[in-house]
């Protein structure tokens, strides 16, 4: 419809030219000599139930698919209002079954970095992608237990004869890759304004009433829930996205793995088997 509109507007600026006027040549929009980085939300699409009992036997997880809170956009609308005064923004949307080669079962040694990189790289083709930033959900260990908690989720402790405990929490690591190397540029968990020293998850949650809530489904079931989940991913993305894009810190690291790729080149090219 842009298009459009353009033409009628040069085709009624020829008709007002007099006869024999030599029509202007259309003055082309000045670049904007932004970058542009591309936005992917890899923890938007899955809430984490789990359970701590007493004994390795009360210890459950489930997930649930939560598409209704339409975090995947919330995320790219509110890394755009961060980044947009430095950077063109583009989001690069995905869903639940976006990431399922990544889910599956695996050998000790499979690469899981090397196919999330690869994932990424198909789904940014042909997106003009300078940077891509990478939204995903970090892990945190559970006190001093040997459980986690990652991602979205909510995490239940305790016991019937001394109540139990619910902590909803937002826990995301971000990614800068470079958009045409796909060589990692910067990295940071999602911080929070909260200390962490003495609680069970280290990272952004907040403890919620259990009894309002029979069963984990019921917490994931409230609108509240969702609510809850975007301040705290909201939060975090205040307090990390700028310092991931400072662009001097960006340009650095793009000269150093410049640096470092020619380096490793040199090195394949000098190697011999004999």
């Amino acid at each position: 419809m842009k298009s459009v509109g353009v033409l009628i507007a040069l085709a009624l600026a020829a008709g007002a030219l007099t006869v024999g006027e030599a029509a202007a040549k259309p003055k082309t929009a000045p670049t904007t000599g932004k970058k542009t980085v591309c936005v992917i939300s890899e923890v938007a699409h899955e809430f984490y139930l789990k359970k701590i009992g007493m004994t390795v036997f009360g210890n459950e997880a489930s997930t649930v698919a939560v598409p209704q809170w339409k975090l995947d956009q919330a995320i790219f609308d509110k890394t755009k209002a961060i980044l947009s005064a430095n950077f063109n923004v583009k989001h690069i949307p995905t869903k639940i079954e976006t990431y399922a080669p990544l889910r599956t079962e695996g050998g000790l040694f499979r690469d899981r970095d090397g196919e999330r990189k690869a994932l990424i790289q198909k789904l940014t083709t042909s997106s003009g992608c300078d940077y891509i930033l990478l939204i995903a959900g970090n892990a945190s260990q559970v006190g001093s237990t040997n459980q986690y908690v990652g991602g979205l989720g909510v995490l239940e402790m305790g016991n019937e004869l001394f109540g139990y405990v619910h902590q909803v929490h937002a826990l995301t690591f971000l990614y800068v890759y470079d958009g045409k190397t796909m060589e990692l540029l910067q990295n940071h968990r999602g911080e929070t304004d909260e200390t962490t020293l003495f609680k069970a998850i280290h990272g952004p949650s907040q403890e919620v009433d259990a009894k309002l809530h029979p069963t984990l489904q019921a917490v994931a079931d409230d609108p509240k829930t969702r609510d809850m989940v975007w301040k705290q991913v909201e939060r975090s993305l205040d307090l990390t996205v700028p310092g991931l894009f400072d662009i001097k810190a960006l340009d650095h690291a793009v000269n150093t793995n410049v640096l470092t790729a020619k380096d490793r080149a040199a090195k394949k090219d000098d190697w011999s088997p004999f």
